[in-house]
């Protein structure tokens, strides 16, 4: 019982990661629209120049972060096949939900 709460306790620190640094892929791209917005700015153009380093390193982690998820998700079953069909019905009724929105 002990290992599974600190087996989840590591998944709520590597989703909170997760989350960290999408929201720096966000203050990535709006200093780049304010850069583009107001170029007479300059400290816009050099906030853009420092952002563009973290903006790459964060959508690296990110997808690294994601992707060790997705492999956990898809340890849960022993049928690729029957993953891959839960994985496509799950993300259909997600783009369905945001179309009735």
């Amino acid at each position: 019982m002990e290992d599974m709460t600190q087996k989840n306790k590591r998944l709520y620190n590597i989703d909170f990661l997760r989350f960290v640094f999408s929201l720096m892929i966000a203050y990535y791209h709006l200093i780049g629209c304010m850069a583009e917005t107001f170029p007479q700015s300059g400290t816009a153009v050099l906030l853009a120049k420092n952002a563009s380093l973290i903006g790459i390193v964060s959508v690296l982690i990110f997808f690294i972060l994601s992707g060790y998820f997705l492999c956990s998700s898809a340890n849960r079953y022993n049928n690729t096949l029957e993953y891959v069909k839960k994985r496509c019905l799950r993300l259909w009724r997600s783009g369905s939900r945001l179309r009735l929105m």
